[in-house]
């Protein structure tokens, strides 16, 4: 099975690493996907460093969770909200096939997030179309979308994945993002 996760910025698939870990150990191939490479959340970090940063920092979380990783080209905090960005998940199903995708809701309240949840949710239908023509072929069946709770989604869970056996992993692979949780110098 091929376990998709559509997020923002590196950092964002610790909602959901656990079940990620969990998928992985079972065998099954697990992408995580950023639609940016985080340049902007840091007070002092500059953007090109805190990108290369970043990108190393998701690497080292990835290879511990057993995934994959994959970034898009958009800027943070300036994620597109409409056709370019779901056209980009367009060809990533096209491309990965997944079964599964887990994404934000697209009612979640930052705005970053809140785009690449609705893109997640609209790329599915089109990547399944064949007279939606992209660079790659169209993609059935369409892909099973599950949002995953976050403190500011203000949704609640539905369902619920056991990931009791992989907290150690989950913690682990967050401890990676080191320039995201530690106290980076905010203004007081």
């Amino acid at each position: 099975m091929n376990v998709v996760f559509m997020g923002a910025h590196p950092d964002d698939e610790t909602f959901a690493s656990g079940t990620l870990a969990k998928y992985a150990s079972k065998g099954h191939n697990v992408t995580i996907v950023h639609a940016t490479k985080g340049g902007k959340g840091h007070w002092e970090i500059p953007s090109e460093e805190l990108r290369r940063t970043r990108i190393v920092e998701m690497g080292r979380a990835a290879e511990i969770l057993g995934a994959d990783v994959r970034f898009l080209d958009f800027e943070d905090a300036s994620v597109p909200s409409g056709d370019e960005l779901r056209e980009a998940f367009v060809d990533v199903y096209r491309e990965l096939k997944p079964d599964i995708v887990l994404t934000f809701h697209p009612l979640v309240e930052r705005d970053d997030h809140r785009y690449v949840g609705r893109a997640a949710t609209d790329a599915s239908l089109k990547a399944s179309l064949p007279l939606h023509v992209t660079s790659l072929p169209a993609h059935r069946p369409e892909p099973k979308i599950f949002y995953f709770g976050t403190p500011i989604s203000g949704q609640e869970p539905d369902t619920y994945i056991d990931i009791s056996d992989f907290m150690e992993v989950k913690i682990e692979s967050f401890r990676q993002h080191v320039s995201q949780w530690q106290d980076w110098g905010k203004p007081q």
